[in-house]
């Protein structure tokens, strides 16, 4: 499957579930997994002074995808060493891409598990 098919999929299976009750959180859970794949291969990627930035990286399922976020107000440096500061001779080290990138096929067999256990559930295989 690739990833303009998944898409596509998945923009037709949450106009199918709009009409499900419950529909919508089954597909937030599916969303919710998918980013805790990355969550998983992000923190060992993730830059280590103190360790509070790996242990702020979590996953969120929401309607329309899964999200990985990281940092809190109290670190304000998570851009800067996800970005770099060439000035400060800091490099970039974009760990979530290179996370997600690494796991890409775990990624899309969670998505091909969730739709079916979702599509089966209400009906609309």
């Amino acid at each position: 499957m690739t990833k303009v098919n998944l898409e596509a999929d998945l923009a037709e299976l949450r106009r199918a579930l709009r009409g499900v009750e419950g529909g919508l959180q089954d597909l937030k859970a599916t969303h919710k997994k998918a980013a805790e794949v990355v969550v998983v291969d992000a923190v060992p990627r993730a830059r280590r002074k103190t360790g509070a930035m790996a242990k702020s990286i979590r996953a969120a399922g929401q309607a329309k995808r899964g999200v990985v976020r990281v940092g809190f107000a109290r670190l304000p440096y998570v851009p800067v060493q996800y970005y770099g500061w060439p000035k400060r001779n800091i490099t970039p080290n974009p760990f979530l891409e290179d996370a997600a990138s690494a796991r890409l096929n775990d990624i899309y067999e969670v998505y091909e598990d969730g739709i079916d256990k979702v599509t089966k559930k209400h009906g609309l295989t």
